[in-house]
């Protein structure tokens, strides 16, 4: 709550949000993104974490959302009232995402999910997780709210990364049409969006890190 709280004062979080939603730019800049992570990065990992995670758990949102989910949630986003999560990793999935087992099926007006996502950042304490699910032959990326029935959070890892980690674990999650992001199928190429956008910034915030090592 301390680091949200200083966080929020900045208004730094606004840069992670396209300028429609109350974002600072016309659409989120890479660059941007980088430099201030490297300052947050050379201060505090979790800080830096926070800000981050806001655009990473977002983008897909901003890009592909039904515009009434994106209106609820992404001005929240940007002004720090919604922590953001990007749901990935599973237990026996990391970097093979092509071999996840979350699975989700469209049933009336309704679309079900069931998974166990694993490591994920701001695990328990998000307001919202984009969550990548197989879809018949593909994959689709879907906003869940974390206060939605059958979703639930544990932290079975002690780890010295000072930042939220959980398990996010999808019991017949159910939601509405209108909370798949983007296309039936087509969820991967958000995932690969977020990914080219934001991937970059590591770089800076490692540099951070070794210039506070430095100092």
């Amino acid at each position: 709550p301390d680091v949200r709280s200083r966080l929020a004062v900045t208004g730094l979080t606004r840069l992670a949000v396209p300028a429609r939603w109350g974002g600072t730019f016309e659409q989120v800049d890479s660059l941007a993104m980088t430099v201030v992570r490297e300052e947050l990065a050379g201060e505090s990992a979790h800080l830096d974490s926070m800000f981050a995670m806001q655009g990473i758990g977002s983008y897909g949102l901003a890009l592909g959302g039904s515009d009434a989910v994106r209106d609820h949630w992404l001005p929240q986003v940007a002004s720090l009232e919604a922590i953001a999560a990007l749901a990935l990793t599973e237990p026996h999935v990391g970097s093979d995402l092509k071999a996840l087992t979350t699975r989700d099926e469209v049933v009336g007006d309704e679309i079900v999910i069931n998974g166990h996502k694993s490591f994920i950042t701001n695990g328990g304490d998000a307001a919202f997780y984009s969550v990548l699910a197989r879809e018949g032959e593909g994959y689709s990326l879907f906003l869940v709210p974390a206060d939605t029935p059958g979703l639930s959070t544990e932290r079975p890892y002690q780890i010295i990364a000072p930042h939220v980690l959980a398990d996010v674990i999808l019991d017949d999650v159910r939601i509405p049409l209108d909370h798949r992001i983007g296309e039936a199928g087509k969820g991967f190429s958000l995932v690969l969006a977020t990914l080219a956008t934001f991937r970059v910034s590591v770089a800076g915030a490692a540099v951070g890190v070794a210039q506070a090592a430095l100092r």
